[in-house]
């Protein structure tokens, strides 16, 4: 739900704002994917705690989650872009990072491996079903 609109995002921005505003490319690929991640473990952590501490599924506390998630991870992206940390990988590293958990996220979405943690209980199968 959010892994393409980030790196869509970051890569637009770099497109149109790279020559006026200075972008430097090896502290500007890192981030899309810092921000997944933050988003990623947000979304599916309040997720687990809500469904499994409360016993409770809403559409608002995941989209909640998410929103939350982006803020925090653009922010943490923002002080390490403003920073330039020198921890940061290399832009062919983001690149290859970014391409493989494209990858996965669309085999993962369209065809989920046949693990529990993909299996949908109420419509007993590992595909997606819509309602």
């Amino acid at each position: 739900m959010f892994f393409y609109p980030i790196v869509l995002y970051y890569f637009g921005v770099y497109i149109l704002f790279s020559k006026k505003y200075q972008l430097h490319y090896k502290t500007w690929f890192f981030l899309p994917i810092l921000v997944f991640l933050i988003t990623f473990v947000t979304v599916f952590g309040s997720y687990y705690f809500f469904f499994y501490i409360f016993s409770l599924e809403s559409m608002w506390i995941d989209i909640g989650s998410l929103f939350l998630g982006l803020t925090f991870g653009n922010l943490l992206a923002y002080r390490l872009y403003v920073k330039e940390s020198a921890f940061l990988l290399s832009p062919s590293i983001c690149f290859f990072t970014i391409f493989c958990l494209s990858i996965i996220f669309t085999s993962w979405t369209t065809k989920p491996p046949r693990e529990e943690f993909f299996y949908d209980f109420k419509n007993e199968t590992y595909q997606r079903s819509y309602d």
